[in-house]
């Protein structure tokens, strides 16, 4: 009897710990699901743009004076540094003006020796007209809109918004929106700020080599909002400018009479 009961009490110890065995793997099982559910899930692409617009969804007007770079795409090299003024308002409204050398140019930009070029210079005058064809549209997308008319805007420009994954940019997790082929329109987030970090599209009426490609960098916390202090800016093989932030005016008055309707 005794050698029963003993055989039964380590029976029933054997099961116990069977069952707790059992069910310690299903808890684990059931952990490892949920962690690999929470790490795999990518949102919808309505989800991912709702929270990038609200990052600036209290920007109304902007007036910006920067410093452009205009670089030679072969070389990267700088072949001169213009000074300019953008005034843009919410819905897609965008007036840009050379203005006169700022005196932080040289503090913001101590890495150039090239002289800045005025507006009474026939030589900036020509580079301004040909920049009158550079696209503004990217600079919708830093400004207070509803996700909805975002993600209109998207479509418009080429991106495929049912294309949603995750990528690396310079080892930084990001929700990219759009076809992965270097040559495809795209738009790549930040994954935990939900910023933007890369454009690429083709503007409104065009198609083909002239893909616009445009790089956000050094974003600022406003009290409104962000804000990229440094835009990288490149269409096709022709034109390409790095411009930096001099001066930002976050919701300051514009008379809407200077404004001409920002052409997509």
């Amino acid at each position: 009897m005794i050698l029963t009961d003993i055989s039964l009490k380590g029976d029933r110890s054997f099961h116990r710990t069977v069952r707790g065995n059992i069910i310690s793997l299903a808890a684990l099982a059931l952990t490892l699901t949920m962690f690999e559910a929470a790490y795999g899930y990518v949102m919808t692409a309505k989800q991912i743009v709702d929270m990038m617009a609200s990052r600036f969804s209290k920007i109304e007007t902007l007036v910006i004076t920067q410093s452009t770079h205009i670089i030679e795409p072969r070389t990267q090299e700088v072949r001169m540094v213009l000074e300019e003024k953008l005034w843009i308002k919410v819905p897609r409204f965008y007036k840009s003006k050379l203005i006169e050398k700022s005196e932080d140019h040289d503090r913001i930009d101590a890495s150039t020796t090239l002289t800045p070029l005025r507006p009474g210079n026939h030589v900036a005058n020509e580079i301004a007209a040909d920049r009158s064809f550079t696209d503004s549209t990217f600079r919708s997308i830093l400004m207070a809109d509803r996700g909805d008319r975002t993600l209109t805007l998207l479509s418009q420009i080429g991106i495929d918004l049912k294309s949603v994954g995750l990528t690396r940019l310079d080892g930084i997790i990001t929700y990219c929106i759009g076809d992965k082929d270097p040559k495809s329109p795209k738009i790549l987030i930040d994954k935990e700020r939900f910023l933007p970090l890369f454009l690429s599209y083709f503007p409104a009426g065009e198609s083909g080599p002239r893909l616009t490609v445009v790089r956000f960098n050094d974003y600022r916390e406003l009290p409104t909002g962000w804000y990229p202090f440094q835009i990288d800016y490149s269409m096709g093989t022709e034109r390409m400018e790095r411009c930096f932030v001099l001066d930002l005016q976050v919701n300051a008055p514009v008379d809407v009479s200077i404004f001409e309707a920002n052409k997509r």
